[in-house]
């Protein structure tokens, strides 16, 4: 991966390399999951972990998910964007200690 310096991704990504042996497919296809959602909180890759939790605090995740059924998106596609996101937060909650409320507003995947 010959991407950026992608400070909010990039060690959440890198913990999927190291724990869970992802291969390079898995990575890039967490990445872009992962920028719908980056983009959707007005934020990109190079932000730093602390604009994410900011922009978390009134995050309507319900409007971009609605969003997606109307634009047609595969459930599979949004099925994985959702479990995508939530493995994410869940990286970085355990990182950075955060309480967030976060997790229980992000739609499960069907």
């Amino acid at each position: 991966m010959s991407q950026a310096t992608a400070p909010l991704i990039d060690p959440f990504l890198q913990s999927l390399r190291l724990d869970r042996g992802a291969s390079d497919h898995t990575l890039g296809a967490y990445r872009s999951d992962l920028k719908h959602w980056l983009a959707h909180l007005n934020l990109s890759p190079q932000d730093d972990p602390e604009a994410l939790e900011q922009a978390l605090q009134d995050a309507d995740f319900a409007a971009l998910v609605a969003r997606w059924h109307t634009d047609k998106i595969q459930a599979s596609t949004l099925s994985r964007r959702i479990s995508a996101f939530r493995s994410f937060l869940r990286f970085w909650v355990n990182e950075r200690g955060w309480a967030l409320d976060a997790l229980d507003r992000l739609p499960l995947p069907k």
